[in-house]
């Protein structure tokens, strides 16, 4: 099992979009991972879970891994939370029903 600090880096804390990237990334590996913070764990691979560490921004985040694939498990998981704008890491797919197409109306 191995562990690392980090800090958050978000401006925003830690928001719903990065538990839905936090929960899809540590779900990539065959490890366990834990995110620690005041006091409370919970499960990588649980978004209610994370979410419920109430992580504020800029506070510190323990990140715990356990398992053959451990050092990249927590590595993916640790880079994640210490982006600036960690909800770009996830899917930047549009909203259901919207038109992607460059093709406009003048040019049909």
């Amino acid at each position: 099992m191995i562990r690392r600090d980090v800090r958050l880096g978000d401006p925003a804390g830690l928001h719903a979009l990065i538990a839905q990237a936090v929960v899809a990334v540590a779900g990539e590996f065959a490890s366990s991972v834990f995110l620690r913070h005041d006091g409370r764990t919970a499960s990588a691979t649980s978004p209610v879970g994370v979410l419920a560490l109430g992580v504020p921004p800029g506070a510190t985040v323990s990140v715990w891994a356990d398992g053959a694939d451990e050092y990249e498990a927590l590595s993916a998981v640790a880079d994640l939370l210490t982006r600036p704008h960690a909800q770009s890491a996830v899917d930047e797919s549009p909203p259901p029903g919207t038109d992607t197409t460059s093709e406009t109306k003048e040019n049909r």
